[in-house]
Protein backbone atom coordinates (compact mmCIF):
# COMPACT_ATOMS: atom_id res chain seq x y z
CA UNK A 1 0.00 0.00 0.00
CA UNK A 2 0.53 3.90 -0.33
CA UNK A 3 2.19 3.11 3.32
CA UNK A 4 4.93 0.45 2.20
CA UNK A 5 5.26 -3.15 2.79
CA UNK A 6 6.51 -5.18 5.51
CA UNK A 7 8.44 -8.71 3.99
CA UNK A 8 8.36 -11.54 6.62
CA UNK A 9 10.06 -15.09 6.33
CA UNK A 10 7.83 -17.75 6.46
CA UNK A 11 8.82 -21.40 7.64
CA UNK A 12 7.75 -23.69 5.13
CA UNK A 13 4.60 -26.18 5.88
CA UNK A 14 6.30 -29.17 7.02
CA UNK A 15 5.36 -32.13 3.93
CA UNK A 16 4.86 -35.81 4.66
CA UNK A 17 5.89 -38.54 1.68
CA UNK A 18 3.61 -40.74 2.08
CA UNK A 19 1.07 -38.14 2.60
CA UNK A 20 -1.27 -39.10 5.57
CA UNK A 21 -4.72 -40.82 5.29
CA UNK A 22 -7.95 -41.17 7.03
CA UNK A 23 -8.52 -37.36 8.14
CA UNK A 24 -4.30 -37.62 9.89
CA UNK A 25 -2.14 -33.83 9.71
CA UNK A 26 1.34 -33.57 8.95
CA UNK A 27 2.56 -32.01 12.07
CA UNK A 28 6.46 -32.21 10.80
CA UNK A 29 8.41 -33.60 8.65
CA UNK A 30 7.46 -37.25 7.46
CA UNK A 31 5.59 -36.96 10.54
CA UNK A 32 1.23 -37.79 10.88
CA UNK A 33 -0.60 -37.15 13.87
CA UNK A 34 -3.78 -39.63 13.23
CA UNK A 35 -7.22 -39.57 14.56
CA UNK A 36 -8.08 -41.63 17.46
CA UNK A 37 -9.30 -44.07 15.73
CA UNK A 38 -6.37 -44.58 13.45
CA UNK A 39 -2.77 -45.59 13.78
CA UNK A 40 0.64 -46.25 11.91
CA UNK A 41 3.28 -44.07 10.35
CA UNK A 42 0.53 -42.61 7.50
CA UNK A 43 -2.64 -43.35 9.99
CA UNK A 44 -3.56 -46.40 8.01
CA UNK A 45 -4.44 -48.45 10.45
CA UNK A 46 -7.93 -48.54 11.56
CA UNK A 47 -7.67 -49.48 15.51
CA UNK A 48 -11.50 -48.46 16.41
CA UNK A 49 -13.23 -51.70 15.30
CA UNK A 50 -11.24 -54.21 16.94
CA UNK A 51 -9.08 -52.17 19.33
CA UNK A 52 -10.85 -49.12 21.07
CA UNK A 53 -8.35 -47.57 22.92
CA UNK A 54 -5.39 -49.04 21.23
CA UNK A 55 -2.96 -51.36 22.10
CA UNK A 56 0.03 -50.22 24.94
CA UNK A 57 3.11 -51.45 25.33
CA UNK A 58 3.97 -53.04 22.11
CA UNK A 59 0.56 -54.83 21.69
CA UNK A 60 -0.64 -55.35 17.95
CA UNK A 61 -4.00 -54.87 17.01
CA UNK A 62 -5.64 -57.70 15.80
CA UNK A 63 -9.38 -58.40 14.09
CA UNK A 64 -10.01 -60.12 17.00
CA UNK A 65 -8.33 -57.35 19.60
CA UNK A 66 -5.19 -56.34 21.05
CA UNK A 67 -2.35 -59.46 20.92
CA UNK A 68 0.19 -58.62 24.01
CA UNK A 69 3.76 -58.78 24.16
CA UNK A 70 4.56 -61.76 26.83
CA UNK A 71 5.02 -59.42 30.40
CA UNK A 72 1.54 -57.37 29.57
CA UNK A 73 -2.32 -58.26 29.70
CA UNK A 74 -5.51 -56.57 29.60
CA UNK A 75 -7.48 -55.02 26.72
CA UNK A 76 -5.17 -52.93 25.90
CA UNK A 77 -2.51 -54.39 27.11
CA UNK A 78 -2.14 -51.74 29.70
CA UNK A 79 -1.17 -54.55 32.48
CA UNK A 80 2.13 -55.48 33.12
CA UNK A 81 2.75 -59.01 34.61
CA UNK A 82 5.40 -60.04 37.17
CA UNK A 83 8.98 -61.50 35.87
CA UNK A 84 8.75 -65.09 34.92
CA UNK A 85 11.36 -67.32 36.51
CA UNK A 86 14.20 -66.00 37.97
CA UNK A 87 16.71 -66.72 35.18
CA UNK A 88 14.44 -67.04 32.35
CA UNK A 89 14.71 -65.23 29.55
CA UNK A 90 11.53 -63.49 28.20
CA UNK A 91 10.49 -60.58 26.37
CA UNK A 92 11.01 -56.58 27.40
CA UNK A 93 8.08 -54.54 25.75
CA UNK A 94 9.97 -53.90 23.08
CA UNK A 95 10.32 -57.91 22.08
CA UNK A 96 13.80 -57.58 22.94
CA UNK A 97 14.87 -60.68 24.81
CA UNK A 98 15.87 -60.28 28.36
CA UNK A 99 16.99 -62.28 31.29
CA UNK A 100 14.82 -62.58 34.55
CA UNK A 101 16.79 -61.24 37.81
CA UNK A 102 15.37 -60.02 40.82
CA UNK A 103 11.92 -59.47 39.53
CA UNK A 104 13.32 -57.36 36.92
CA UNK A 105 14.00 -57.83 32.70
CA UNK A 106 17.88 -57.20 32.01
CA UNK A 107 20.89 -57.41 29.59
CA UNK A 108 18.12 -57.22 27.14
CA UNK A 109 18.90 -57.47 23.67
CA UNK A 110 17.35 -56.92 20.44
CA UNK A 111 17.19 -60.08 18.12
CA UNK A 112 16.74 -59.90 14.37
CA UNK A 113 14.61 -62.25 12.24
CA UNK A 114 14.63 -63.19 9.32
CA UNK A 115 12.42 -61.47 7.01
CA UNK A 116 9.93 -64.75 6.46
CA UNK A 117 9.84 -65.72 9.93
CA UNK A 118 8.51 -62.21 11.03
CA UNK A 119 4.66 -61.48 11.62
CA UNK A 120 2.99 -59.27 9.33
CA UNK A 121 2.45 -56.60 11.49
CA UNK A 122 6.55 -57.11 12.73
CA UNK A 123 7.58 -56.66 9.00
CA UNK A 124 5.24 -54.04 8.79
CA UNK A 125 6.33 -51.95 11.58
CA UNK A 126 9.44 -52.21 10.42
CA UNK A 127 8.87 -50.84 6.94
CA UNK A 128 6.82 -48.18 8.10
CA UNK A 129 9.62 -46.66 10.62
CA UNK A 130 12.31 -47.22 8.09
CA UNK A 131 9.81 -45.12 6.08
CA UNK A 132 9.01 -42.23 8.43
CA UNK A 133 13.03 -42.47 9.71
CA UNK A 134 14.30 -41.77 5.86
CA UNK A 135 15.19 -38.32 6.44
CA UNK A 136 17.10 -39.21 9.54
CA UNK A 137 19.53 -42.05 7.60
CA UNK A 138 20.08 -39.90 4.28
CA UNK A 139 23.30 -38.74 5.54
CA UNK A 140 24.60 -43.15 5.93
CA UNK A 141 23.46 -43.55 2.88
CA UNK A 142 25.31 -40.75 1.43
CA UNK A 143 28.30 -41.84 2.99
CA UNK A 144 27.31 -44.96 1.51
CA UNK A 145 27.07 -43.18 -2.22
CA UNK A 146 30.57 -41.09 -1.71
CA UNK A 147 32.55 -43.94 0.46
CA UNK A 148 31.44 -46.79 -2.90
CA UNK A 149 34.87 -46.70 -4.48
CA UNK A 150 36.92 -45.75 -1.50
CA UNK A 151 37.68 -48.91 -0.44
CA UNK A 152 34.25 -49.85 1.39
CA UNK A 153 33.60 -52.91 -0.96
CA UNK A 154 37.18 -54.03 -0.99
CA UNK A 155 37.36 -57.62 0.68
CA UNK A 156 39.01 -56.30 3.82
CA UNK A 157 36.43 -53.53 4.47
CA UNK A 158 33.10 -54.90 3.07
CA UNK A 159 31.62 -56.63 6.02
CA UNK A 160 32.94 -54.26 9.05
CA UNK A 161 31.73 -51.21 7.21
CA UNK A 162 28.17 -52.49 6.07
CA UNK A 163 27.75 -54.03 9.57
CA UNK A 164 28.56 -50.49 11.10
CA UNK A 165 25.96 -49.08 8.41
CA UNK A 166 23.35 -51.46 9.13
CA UNK A 167 24.04 -50.86 12.96
CA UNK A 168 24.09 -47.11 12.79
CA UNK A 169 20.32 -47.37 10.86
CA UNK A 170 18.99 -49.75 13.04
CA UNK A 171 20.00 -47.21 16.19
CA UNK A 172 18.07 -44.37 14.25
CA UNK A 173 14.89 -46.94 13.76
CA UNK A 174 14.52 -47.93 17.15
CA UNK A 175 14.77 -44.53 18.51
CA UNK A 176 11.17 -43.69 16.94
CA UNK A 177 9.86 -47.39 17.37
CA UNK A 178 12.18 -49.92 19.50
CA UNK A 179 10.71 -52.84 17.95
CA UNK A 180 11.90 -51.89 14.41
CA UNK A 181 14.55 -54.09 14.52
CA UNK A 182 16.46 -54.53 11.06
CA UNK A 183 15.32 -58.21 9.52
CA UNK A 184 17.45 -59.95 7.16
CA UNK A 185 17.22 -62.40 4.40
CA UNK A 186 18.65 -65.56 4.76
CA UNK A 187 18.63 -66.07 0.55
CA UNK A 188 19.85 -69.73 0.66
CA UNK A 189 16.20 -70.31 1.35
CA UNK A 190 15.38 -69.71 -2.28
CA UNK A 191 18.51 -70.05 -3.46
CA UNK A 192 16.90 -72.30 -6.57
CA UNK A 193 14.93 -69.09 -7.79
CA UNK A 194 16.01 -65.59 -5.45
CA UNK A 195 13.95 -63.22 -7.43
CA UNK A 196 10.54 -65.09 -6.78
CA UNK A 197 11.02 -64.84 -3.14
CA UNK A 198 7.95 -63.43 -0.80
CA UNK A 199 10.20 -59.95 -0.23
CA UNK A 200 9.73 -59.20 -3.64
CA UNK A 201 5.79 -59.31 -3.35
CA UNK A 202 3.82 -56.01 -3.73
CA UNK A 203 2.67 -56.28 -0.36
CA UNK A 204 2.99 -53.50 2.14
CA UNK A 205 4.84 -55.35 4.54
CA UNK A 206 7.27 -56.64 2.03
CA UNK A 207 9.85 -55.06 -0.17
CA UNK A 208 7.98 -54.73 -4.09
CA UNK A 209 10.06 -55.59 -7.25
CA UNK A 210 12.82 -53.87 -8.92
CA UNK A 211 10.90 -52.10 -11.71
CA UNK A 212 12.47 -53.95 -14.34
CA UNK A 213 15.29 -51.29 -15.03
CA UNK A 214 13.06 -48.73 -14.47
CA UNK A 215 11.12 -46.68 -11.35
CA UNK A 216 9.65 -49.72 -8.97
CA UNK A 217 6.22 -49.97 -9.55
CA UNK A 218 5.44 -52.08 -6.90
CA UNK A 219 5.57 -52.46 -2.56
CA UNK A 220 5.69 -49.62 -0.27
CA UNK A 221 8.75 -48.41 -2.18
CA UNK A 222 7.04 -47.62 -5.36
CA UNK A 223 7.25 -44.03 -7.74
CA UNK A 224 4.81 -41.98 -6.02
CA UNK A 225 4.95 -43.36 -2.34
CA UNK A 226 8.66 -43.15 -1.58
CA UNK A 227 11.75 -40.58 -3.17
CA UNK A 228 15.19 -41.75 -2.35
CA UNK A 229 18.19 -39.64 -1.76
CA UNK A 230 18.49 -39.00 -5.88
CA UNK A 231 14.63 -37.33 -5.65
CA UNK A 232 13.80 -39.39 -8.47
CA UNK A 233 12.93 -42.62 -7.29
CA UNK A 234 13.94 -46.51 -7.11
Amino acid sequence: DSAGCTLCACNPPPTCSPACENGGTCTGDNTCTCPPDFTGSQCQNSASVSCPGGCQNGGTCTPTGCVCPPLFSGVNCEDRRECPVEGARAENECGHSCVCRNGRLVDCCRVRKEIHDMTQAERQTFIDTYKASYGDITALIESHKNNFFNGIHNPGEFLPWHRWCILAIENILLQRNCRAVMPYWDWTLHSSDPWNAPLWSDASHYYGGDGGGSCVTTGPFRNGQFTPVSGTCL
